[in-house]
């Protein structure tokens, strides 16, 4: 299992993501589709294998960049487990934390995205790059 801090090359953590910037309107090239219900691009993944779906124990993380601010925002992001059942919160993204099924995947395929997202100069955070 890769390491929190080994893909962390911007040092992201929860507050920074209380401040993002968009710069450019997302695409479906970077795997955002487009939710005219709420007027967003989303992206969002699912941790886990044929028997966390079978038996609703899989995670997941989902981002949407709208097109106006919701809750004084373009910005949100959030995680869930137990198919959807529960929500994760992380005080801080990185290795230090006692970690259950599935969190710490989801965390790093997160992170991964994040990163992405900031060297495709789609968003960028305050402080970083």
């Amino acid at each position: 299992m890769e390491k929190i801090a080994d893909i962390n090359k911007y040092n992201i953590q929860p507050k920074d993501l209380e401040r993002v910037e968009i710069l450019t309107t997302p695409s479906p090239e970077l795997g955002f589709w487009r939710n005219d219900v709420i007027n967003a691009w989303c992206m969002s993944k699912t941790i886990g294998d044929a028997d966390d779906r079978k038996y609703g124990s899989e995670a997941d993380w989902w981002i949407g960049i709208y097109d106006k601010p919701l809750r004084k925002k373009s910005f949100h992001y959030n995680f869930n487990c137990m198919g959807g059942m529960c929500s994760l919160t992380f005080d801080k993204f990185d290795d230090n934390q006692k970690f259950e099924h599935l969190e710490k995947e989801v965390l790093i395929s997160f992170i991964k995205t994040i990163t992405k997202l900031i060297d495709e100069n789609i968003i960028r955070l305050e402080g970083v790059k």
